[in-house]
């Protein structure tokens, strides 16, 4: 039943990443405007996402949800699968190194407050608040 409502969890804040990230997707590629067609919103924006091994996913890029919410959203997604034993440690080293150019755009797990804030302290996670009072951004 655990790993029942963790899958749902998990999809959910799937769902929930993607359509927060899709209600300034189109102003994204709007001030691209390097896409050759004058700006216009035909450049396609890439999303990476780690995610868990799982034997139930023969390829997470190609299954239903992904193809599903690519089409609802707009983004390419790109779910690159870690290994489930040595995930929390790879997502936790990756993160704590704060190298941004390395890292993907999401990821996806359960972790405590004391790995998210050395995250933050290492530089990983950035504060959204500039965004949000920003006009042109939101």
């Amino acid at each position: 039943m655990k790993k029942c409502i963790n899958k749902i969890a998990l999809l959910l804040s799937m769902i929930l990443a993607l359509s927060l990230l899709s209600a300034c997707g189109d102003k994204a590629a709007d001030d691209s405007g390097d896409s050759g067609n004058g700006g216009s919103n035909e450049e396609t924006v890439t999303l990476t996402a780690w995610v868990p091994e799982s034997i139930r996913i023969e390829d997470w890029n190609t299954n239903a949800m992904t193809l599903w919410l690519e089409e609802q959203t707009g983004y390419d997604l790109e779910l690159i699968p870690l290994s489930s034993e040595d995930y929390t440690t790879k997502v936790n080293i990756s993160m704590t190194a704060g190298n941004l150019d390395e890292l993907p755009d999401i990821v996806f797990g359960s972790f405590g407050d004391t790995a998210v804030w050395s995250w933050a302290e290492a530089g990983s996670i950035i504060s959204l608040s500039d965004y949000y009072s920003d006009p042109e951004l939101s």
